[in-house]
């Protein structure tokens, strides 16, 4: 079964056996590929972060829902673990995501963002537009924490390229 869905889905081997060992989980992640949800984004929620995130269950759409926002961008992944814990205890995704402001920031708020970051620390803006990539991850830094963790890393470096 396991290399099944290796092959089926193109879920990574390690996710695999846990589920062929794991049948709630299996069931779990059957049911919320079968709703709709990426069979990679599905596996990797399922092992990678509710076995972590402690005791309780999330039904299939629940799982299905998360995971569409999180493959369309709509919450980032350093939220998900919050969303899991908080739908375990019997809250609705919806219902979290306004309550823990999990939301991902649009790209017009991530610009603002950078615009600010590059306007405070200049001499750094002005070492990576001489090609010094090192100083990126620091105003990546400086981008994230303003966000709280609502802006994906990937669209926030991605902007700080366009605008340097």
């Amino acid at each position: 079964p396991a290399q099944a869905l290796v092959d089926r889905h193109g879920v990574p081997e390690d996710h695999a056996r846990v589920l062929g060992d794991e049948p709630t989980l299996a069931m779990l992640f059957a049911g919320a590929v079968a709703l709709g949800a990426a069979p990679r984004t599905a596996s990797r929620l399922v092992v990678d972060e509710l076995r972590r995130a402690g005791e309780g269950t999330v039904d299939p759409a629940s799982l299905a829902d998360v995971a569409g926002r999180l493959d369309r961008g709509e919450i980032t992944g350093g939220g998900v673990r919050i969303l899991l814990v908080g739908l375990m205890a019997g809250g609705t995704v919806d219902g979290l995501v306004a309550e823990h402001g999990l939301g991902s920031a649009d790209g017009e708020e991530v610009g603002a963002l950078v615009d600010a970051v590059l306007q405070e620390f200049p001499a750094e803006a002005a070492r990576l537009r001489a090609g010094e990539q090192k100083v990126m991850g620091f105003l990546v830094g400086q981008i994230m924490r303003r966000a709280g963790g609502s802006a994906d890393g990937k669209a926030v470096r991605e902007a700080l390229l366009a605008r340097t």
